[in-house]
């Protein structure tokens, strides 16, 4: 599977999409809901990758993929003093199909 080049027009403008994302108003909707747990996709994949967090592997494979913003990291920052467990999610398979290297490397 080769993903395609960071001129796609799903990549082009996702540093502006994941700068967009409002962490507060977010992590006050689901505080709101008094869920325990929140699992949180860093990744999507629809044969491009791309993904809101920085991540080195994912980069030098498929540089301008990762967003510059570490999304996942605000909402931990913003959304764990809340009380709840938050869990990343992401799909090692699609990683490694885009990759070619695996997560725990």
């Amino acid at each position: 599977m080769t993903a395609p080049g960071p001129d796609a027009p799903d990549i082009e403008d996702w540093d502006q999409k994941v700068d967009a994302f409002p962490v507060e108003k977010f992590c006050d909707e689901i505080a709101s809901t008094g869920a325990g747990w929140l699992i949180f996709p860093i990744g999507h994949s629809s044969g491009i990758g791309t993904y809101c967090s920085p991540n080195a592997v994912l980069e030098e494979s498929l540089p301008g993929h990762c967003s510059k913003r570490d999304l996942f990291r605000e909402i931990a920052d913003n959304y764990c003093d809340e009380g709840c467990t938050l869990r990343m999610a992401t799909l090692e398979d699609v990683f490694l199909k885009l990759t070619g290297r695996d997560l725990r490397e």
